[in-house]
């Protein structure tokens, strides 16, 4: 962030976790469009707008907005993981599993990507799928790879009561 970018002021609002300002600094509320001078980087609005709603558990409307923020920047895994776990949190788990799913093309070494992956897959009882995305996150000797460990002993549980 240079000395004149005017996300510094958002950034500081955001630490001091004064979301309401946040979102009226940024959006028109009337008709939900990124006000100026924010408008010159509507991926980075749009994914901050989405994250404020997810932090005040609005999952529909972080879902709204991060696809504001993937429309205007699909390359942008940050938003696509955000778009996935919003999904998630609103049961979508088939919307979340093509999130996840764009946003590991992006980043295909993502372990936590690929965990939550894995979730989306298993909330879809696709539980072979989800072993397989497991498998290769569990390895990792991070809270995700423990994580991947616990849920590929719960998956394979699922399987065996299902038998």
């Amino acid at each position: 962030m240079s000395e004149h970018d005017p996300f510094d002021v958002i950034h500081r609002l955001l630490q001091r976790r004064r979301f309401a300002e946040v979102l009226r600094r940024l959006v028109f509320s009337d008709r939900n469009a990124i006000r100026p001078p924010y408008d010159s980087d509507l991926n980075h609005a749009w994914y901050i707008v989405g994250s404020v709603h997810y932090k005040r558990r609005r999952f529909k409307q972080s879902v709204d907005a991060a696809l504001r923020a993937v429309k205007s920047w699909p390359g942008d895994k940050q938003a696509h993981l955000m778009l996935g776990n919003a999904h998630s949190m609103i049961a979508d788990h088939r919307s979340a599993e093509r999130a996840f799913r764009k946003a590991l093309r992006i980043d295909p070494n993502s372990k936590e990507i690929a965990y939550n992956l894995g979730n989306a897959l298993y909330d879809q009882d696709k539980f072979a799928e989800a072993i397989k995305v497991y498998e290769k996150v569990r390895r990792s000797r991070s809270k995700i790879g423990e994580m991947a460990r616990k849920n590929l002993k719960l998956t394979r549980e699922k399987i065996k009561e299902r038998k």
